[in-house]
């Protein structure tokens, strides 16, 4: 899927910080090429703040990844988070690169920290599962697909131009929703995205050999080329079922507008089982 070349600063990582509390999901940011590097921002007018993964900078690779707060086996795993993508110029030609959220597998990456690094879009880990969210077309995709991952490999590819919603260079926010549940031999994985009260299942019960429940955590990567966005992601979270009516789910950042208030939420298959808790 990679379209410009595009280097990883000699393969060196700066690391910015680890010590960044979002709802007691510590993130590791990490900067892989040009700056500025990845942060927590309330500029740009949306959702009064959420984290900023690239700029209108070319060559840039930065990567936010939280600690693991979710462990052992679970019938259904779920990822919901929001992205935004803008910048200058017609979408197809002008535009790059996207997004890629990946499952990062504990036993290779650990439980804290910087995960090791992967392009972007694309989410090639390891031992782990990940979805990207592409905006160059590389070759018969158009402006926007959305592609599955497992154990260091593309699995498939799907383009939306032309479907229910909006490219997603255009600065509308999409909310993304990914459904992983184990069956024999791996898992179904589905994945949705929604703009406004519009929604397009991308996958439905997608079979992926050999991915099987393990231990892991939350990262994501953005990445721009020879052409550049502007990218940001917020409102993310997690949904663990380990039986037939128990969901936790997890939220791993959101923005509260109150200073010092991000804390962790949970929620409980009755309801609402956990509250934030403001700091002053």
């Amino acid at each position: 899927m990679r379209k410009q070349l595009w280097s990883l600063a000699a393969g060196l990582a700066a690391i910015l910080g680890v010590s960044v509390s979002a709802n007691a999901a510590t993130i590791t940011f990490s900067q892989f090429g040009s700056d500025p590097g990845p942060a927590i921002t309330t500029a740009g007018g949306w959702d009064g703040g959420y984290i900023n993964l690239t700029n209108e900078v070319n060559s840039q690779g930065n990567q936010a990844a939280f600690d693991q707060l979710v462990s052992g086996s679970y019938k259904q795993m779920k990822f919901d988070f929001d992205f935004r993508i803008s910048g200058v110029g017609d979408p197809a030609t002008d535009k790059a690169d996207g997004i890629g959220f990946a499952y990062a597998n504990s036993a290779d990456y650990g439980t804290t920290g910087a995960v090791g690094t992967f392009a972007g879009e694309e989410p090639n880990l390891p031992n782990s599962f990940g979805v990207g969210f592409d905006i160059w077309d590389n070759g018969g995709e158009g402006g926007s697909s959305v592609s599955l991952h497992f154990n260091d490999a593309a699995l498939v590819s799907t383009p939306i131009d032309g479907m229910a919603v909006a490219a997603f260079d255009n600065n509308t926010v999409t909310h993304a929703s990914i459904s992983v549940v184990p069956v024999a031999g791996g898992s179904n994985v589905s994945v949705s995205v929604a703009q406004g009260g519009t929604s397009l299942d991308v996958y439905s019960d997608y079979f992926i050999p050999g991915l099987n429940p393990y231990d892991g955590r939350m990262v994501f990567g953005g990445r721009t080329g020879g052409a550049n966005a502007t990218q940001d992601i917020d409102n993310i979270q997690l949904i663990q079922v380990q039986g037939a009516n128990d969901p936790t789910t997890t939220v791993l950042y959101t923005f509260v507008p109150e200073p010092a208030s991000f804390t962790l939420i949970g929620l409980g298959a009755a309801g609402l089982v956990g509250m934030l808790r403001r700091r002053s």
